[in-house]
């Protein structure tokens, strides 16, 4: 496990290695051709926050800025539905034509930062760095700072992380303190606990929590070289551990320890309330329920005919009414694999939040030889980012700072429950203080937080891979396990 205090100065460290990259704030890179207009702000911000499907968020504090700004009241200000995960690949592709403002998670932020893509609040704009300094928790605004001290992105959530939901009625305080405890109880009574160990994002957690490296290593001249060490001694105890613990537990018809089918994000809830599953490890936002989509692809095909285990009645019906068929009686999918209807909008339903049985808290430990080993997660935030390449940055900037102050992340923690940066918020509004979810996420980020910076391009899918493997491979086998455990430490370290 990595400290919280050696992720931070790890990432200050990466930063720095880009620090003189950024083409905007003394760089001398040659002048680029800016795009955009002075009389128009284009910003990309997620569907939950910017206004569609009825939730007004963002949207509805254009004319309060304004009435701050009257210099930019005559700006014409527009949304865009862009998902934060994809904008750096996105923008990328051509930054003079992308958005003025965008929200973006922080595990891009040191791709982000090496193609230029992030403002730097320096000159006419330090104003913005010091409001930043002084109302944002240290640890946000260092993730975006340079060894210039050059701030480059607005902070705007503390959330993105997971942790564990239990069901209070089946498993005891004691109980949920030890992985261990929890497999041999809900196996003795058949129930399923759901941990998606065919994700890049959750796998990593064993490693994590035992102290192991993944990330990369970046020299004086800013090259980067991916380091990992999951094959040493105590790497290997890990994976040992790990194929015994699925061989156990996440293996054939009745497997206590499951993945989702589909999506996690319904069927723990679902699950916990039917019954069937007792705990699952996810994070914040399904405290309050939300929307879902239906993927359609790889191994999650949904039939069309017969309702599958994972979907819900209500789920189901929605689907069949509302999704569109091929000429070869297939759902029809948009790009991203989720069903569509006719008129090629995505076919969504609603999620029911947790149910009041259900209780968050830290991740449990597990037992590594005699030791008990904490279990680790990603953790991070998003950020609202200025785009160099656009002609507007004054009125980019000052709106990303109105959608991000201590007003701004109270609006977005209202509309999604998003947890804010903002220290005030977390100090002085009492709904946040009691917020269950953000205090079960912060517990976990002190016993086990990994900090998400950019990872290895091979290193999602390879962990996916192995995690899948120690569900459906005898892995206790050594050759197996040592092929299994090679094939992972190859890929991620070809950067």
């Amino acid at each position: 496990m990595k400290k919280i205090l050696a992720t931070l100065l790890a990432s200050a460290m990466t930063l720095t290695a880009f620090g003189g990259l950024v083409a905007c704030g003394g760089s001398t890179e040659p002048t680029q051709k800016l795009g955009g207009s002075m009389d128009e702000l284009i910003v990309w911000a997620p569907e939950s926050s910017h206004g569609s499907e009825g939730v007004d968020g963002y949207k509805s504090m254009i004319a309060g800025f304004k009435e701050q700004y009257p210099q930019y009241k005559d700006v014409k200000i527009t949304f865009q539905a862009q998902p934060e995960g994809e904008v750096e690949t996105k923008l990328a592709t051509d930054p003079a034509a992308g958005a003025d403002v965008f929200f973006f998670e922080n595990g891009q932020t040191n791709n982000m930062l090496g193609k230029n893509l992030l403002q730097p609040l320096v000159g006419d704009l330090s104003k913005y760095a010091d409001a930043i300094k002084a109302r944002d928790g240290e640890a946000t605004w260092k993730g975006v700072t340079n060894s210039n001290g050059q701030v480059m992105a607005f902070p705007a959530t503390n959330d993105n992380g997971w942790f564990l939901w239990y069901n209070k009625d089946f498993f005891t305080t004691d109980d949920v303190k030890s992985l261990d405890t929890m497999l041999a109880k809900a196996k003795t009574d058949g129930k399923k606990i759901m941990f998606n160990y065919g994700d890049g994002w959750y796998m990593p957690s064993f490693w994590q929590g035992a102290g192991n490296i993944m990330d990369f290593e970046v020299a004086a001249n800013g090259s980067k070289t991916y380091v990992t060490d999951i094959d040493n001694a105590k790497g290997k105890e890990v994976a040992k551990t790990l194929a015994t613990m699925f061989k156990t537990y996440a293996s054939g018809s009745d497997a206590t320890l499951i993945k989702p089918s589909s999506d996690m994000n319904s069927e723990i809830p679902n699950g916990m309330r039917a019954g069937s599953v007792v705990a699952g490890f996810i994070g914040t936002w399904v405290q309050n329920g939300g929307e879902r989509s239906f993927y359609n692809n790889g191994d999650t095909k949904i039939p069309t005919d017969v309702k599958p285990d994972w979907l819900s009645d209500g789920e189901w019906a929605i689907l069949t009414e509302k999704g569109a068929k091929d000429e070869d009686g297939q759902w029809k999918v948009n790009k991203n694999g989720n069903i569509v209807d006719e008129e090629g909008n995505e076919v969504k339903a609603p999620i029911a939040g947790m149910p009041e049985f259900a209780v968050p808290t830290a991740c449990p430990t597990f037992k590594v030889g005699e030791n008990d080993v904490q279990m680790g997660t990603f953790y991070g935030g998003k950020y609202c980012g200025v785009n160099p390449r656009r002609v507007n940055k004054a009125c980019a900037a000052a709106f990303a700072d109105w959608m991000t102050n201590e007003n701004g992340q109270l609006v977005r923690y209202t509309k999604t429950k998003a947890g804010p940066t903002n220290k005030n918020l977390l100090e002085t509004n009492a709904t946040i203080k009691n917020d269950k979810a953000l205090s079960a996420l912060s517990q976990q980020i002190s016993l086990g937080g990994y900090s998400q910076q950019s990872q290895a391009s091979k290193f999602w899918d390879s962990m996916a891979a192995f995690g899948n493997a120690l569900a459906t491979k005898d892995c206790t086998v050594e050759a197996t396990l040592n092929t299994e455990l090679d094939n992972l430490c190859r890929a991620m370290r070809l950067g």
